[in-house]
């Protein structure tokens, strides 16, 4: 009887373990600049535009931006999408927001349809930028280096220097120097409205007046990195 209860038991464990061959283990993504994510989930959608989609996952406070490379192709989502499930590369990791490309339509796929899109209504980049202007503050190098600066807002007038090509959905970057200190900012020139329609008239040597959010110290260039987001060209 002993024996014959050893043997059920060995082919129970055998049955087992040959239900589990052929399973893939399950995807452990890692969020960190340059990682590439598989099926990954955003299951709160809190918009959803022309090539960007952008919510949060139930792990991660952060909100992610989930941009698709080819603006030629067409993905299905829906302003009701309310869970994607994607595949990409991570291509900026913060404090504020984790931000993938989407390399294909086909690595975007709508698993739930539940949203209400006026539920969820953002401000309009325009009420943003009015709101922005109203409270930034002056740069100030110091405390955006050691990370003490209190409010996020801040404005910088000052002269534009190396421009860098635009790349992924649009994003490009540049330094400012205040007259003393250079500060490092970024733009989303083809997203932003308001960068888009001044955009053209940025050029090295140029004077201006930018309205951005403070984001931290940049990895790259060692500068207060500044996401901007109204431009206003100084005659």
């Amino acid at each position: 009887m002993k024996r014959n209860r050893w043997i059920l038991i060995i082919l129970v464990l055998i049955a087992g373990l040959l239900a589990g061959c052929g399973q893939p283990p399950p995807q452990a993504n890692v969020f960190e600049k340059g990682k590439t994510v598989v099926n990954a989930e955003l299951t709160r959608i809190v918009y959803v535009g022309d090539g960007l989609i952008c919510g949060y996952d139930d792990e991660h406070q952060q909100e992610f931006y989930l941009s698709l490379v080819n603006h030629d192709e067409q993905y299905s989502a829906e302003q009701t999408a309310s869970r994607v499930r994607y595949s990409g590369v991570i291509q900026e990791v913060n404090d504020v927001n984790i931000h993938i490309d989407i390399q294909s339509a086909k690595d975007l796929k709508v698993l739930e349809n539940n949203r209400d899109p006026e539920v969820d209504r953002s401000e309009t980049e325009e009420e943003l930028n009015e709101a922005l202007i109203k409270r930034a503050v002056k740069a100030n190098f110091e405390e955006m280096m050691t990370g003490e600066l209190e409010e996020t807002g801040i404005y910088i007038v000052g002269q534009v220097s190396s421009i860098g090509d635009a790349h992924f959905f649009g994003e490009s970057s540049f330094l400012i120097n205040d007259g003393e200190n250079d500060y490092y900012i970024t733009v989303w020139e083809t997203v932003s409205k308001a960068i888009k329609k001044v955009w053209p008239e940025v050029k090295e040597g140029v004077m201006i007046k930018l309205y951005g959010s403070y984001m931290g110290v940049d990895e790259v260039t060692n500068l207060p990195w500044v996401e901007g987001r109204v431009i206003e060209i100084i005659e």
